[in-house]
């Protein structure tokens, strides 16, 4: 099953079943209660062999800041939102072990329902209408659709890797460093997290390019020359970040240069390309 498909038949499944639209209530213990029954719950989970045998199914691919979805379709179906019962586990690989780093909730909203009324994360819900590859490449809408359609909501929570932009924030730009071996840095650009992603998640970046420009094959092989060059090239600077086990801020810096220059690149790779390519450069950048 598709992506796609899996989440729009859970949505259609849904509608055909005539569940009741759920109101859960409140969580009065905060933000701080929701974190620790979520990590109760999901402790067990460490261990992805559990996961699976919980129901747990990989979705898609490995994502630069969001990792691997694993999505339990019985738990979407549910359609509850309590903090005890995640949707989504979110996993990444260190050291070629996965990871447990995060969760996510999901809720299925027919015409006229509403998202959770929890607080601290009412901002960070986004909708995903078309596959996860599509949604994570073109960037996040966290503003709730209001044009009747049945649409499918989800919230992460990383409960087991910190997030420097806030617990519910889509975006965990920590994991790339987290996949060598690095302690969460004190990363002052964004860029040096997302040009660090092209030594660990290189194949995402070609796959997603592939699939927004559908290039020529001639265009697909200059693109993945470039992808390559830089994926060395942000090798080669946070290797002795590694060795050492910190990041400095010259490495930090050189790696911030790394992620305009790879743009820059690509659009000299593919002149034809270069328009659609600084708008991909803006979506990921949520600019």
């Amino acid at each position: 099953m598709t992506v796609r498909h899996g989440w729009r038949a859970a949505i259609l499944l849904l509608l055909l079943a005539s569940v009741a639209c759920s109101h859960p209530p409140r969580d009065a213990g905060g933000t701080a209660a929701f974190v620790s029954a979520a990590r109760a719950a999901t402790s067990r989970y460490v261990s992805r062999e559990v996961a699976i045998a919980d129901g747990f199914r990989r979705v898609g691919g490995d994502f630069p800041a969001m990792g691997e979805h694993w999505v339990n379709l019985a738990q979407v179906m549910a359609d509850s939102f309590a903090a005890a019962k995640p949707s989504v586990l979110t996993y990444i690989r260190v050291g070629g072990k996965p990871r447990l780093v995060g969760v996510a909730y999901t809720k299925l909203l027919a015409r006229g329902q509403s998202l959770p009324d929890f607080a601290p994360a009412r901002a960070h819900w986004h909708e995903h209408n078309g596959s996860i590859v599509e949604e994570s490449f073109r960037g996040h809408d966290e503003s709730p659709s209001t044009d009747g359609a049945p649409r499918l909501a989800i919230l992460h929570a990383w409960i087991w890797a910190p997030n420097p932009a806030g617990l519910f924030v889509t975006d965990n730009w920590t994991l790339p460093f987290v996949r060598v071996g690095l302690a969460s840095p004190n990363v002052r650009d964004a860029d040096a997290a997302r040009a660090a992603a092209l030594m660990t998640n290189a194949d995402y970046y070609r796959a997603a390019l592939a699939a927004e420009l559908a290039p020529t094959p001639g265009e697909q092989d200059r693109l993945g020359s470039v992808i390559d060059r830089y994926a060395r090239q942000a090798d080669s600077t946070l290797k002795p970040a590694v060795n050492r086990g910190h990041l400095t801020d010259e490495e930090c810096d050189a790696l911030t240069r790394l992620w305009p220059a790879f743009w820059a690149s690509l659009a000299s790779a593919t002149p034809a390309r270069a328009g659609t390519l600084h708008e991909i450069e803006h979506r990921l950048m949520g600019m």
